[in-house]
């Protein structure tokens, strides 16, 4: 038996749907009316959450200024409590400086008495044993 052929199938060609649509060219009251009724509806979906912020930030407009008032204030109160606190620091620097000038003072009139002592101390422990010079009688009655 003949095997059967297989003939190739067609495809269909593609057949264009009839539009169930209107055509735009004349648009209907109803329609027109419509399509307003949407766009308004859309408008304010999309556009709350901007008037929202919109209106927070104006609402918040008058803390902020108020806050800025503060701010420039109390920046200017430390501004000056920073000057007082800097001449404050200035005059105890200079007072500090002068008690070590003091300091240094003692200190070199203190090596300047003990050279002092050391030297009477030299003469009078060499103008002991020679009284007929005049010796401690002499350095006795100066000192």
């Amino acid at each position: 038996m003949p095997s059967p052929s297989l003939k190739p199938t067609s495809t269909p060609t593609a057949q264009p749907i009839p539009s169930t649509t209107p055509k735009p060219s004349n648009p209907t009251p109803t329609a027109h009316a419509a399509f307003t009724k949407t766009l308004q509806t859309l408008g304010p979906t999309h556009t709350h959450p901007l008037t929202t912020r919109a209106t927070q930030i104006h609402q918040n407009a008058a803390p902020l200024t108020a806050q800025q008032t503060v701010l420039a204030t109390s920046s200017s109160a430390l501004a000056k409590q920073n000057e007082k606190l800097s001449k404050e620091a200035h005059g105890a620097r200079e007072v500090l400086k002068e008690v070590g000038d003091v300091q240094n003072w003692a200190e070199v009139l203190e090596r300047e008495f003990l050279v002092l002592e050391a030297c009477l101390e030299d003469v009078e422990g060499d103008g002991e044993g020679d009284e007929g010079e005049g010796g401690k009688e002499r350095w006795g009655r100066w000192f």
